[in-house]
């Protein structure tokens, strides 16, 4: 079997090894508002906290890093 054929396919010349540069676009992807509906069904928008934000941004690169691994 070769699993890391598929690499081939991104230029990869040499599968038993490969380096990969992960450049993280938080900005572009993690919102920094949190959407949701009041009981009389309006559209409430408000500042996520800081706290929340950094959780959201942590899930996304391990999630990035687990994916590229």
């Amino acid at each position: 079997m070769n699993p890391l054929d598929g690499l081939l396919e991104f230029g990869a010349n040499d599968i038993s090894s490969i380096e990969v540069e992960f450049r993280v676009k938080s900005d572009s992807v993690v919102p920094k508002d949190i959407l949701s509906l009041t009981k009389t069904g309006k559209l409430s928008k408000k500042a996520m906290t800081k706290t929340r934000y950094y959780e959201l941004v942590q899930d996304y690169v391990c999630s990035c890093a687990i994916r590229i691994s």
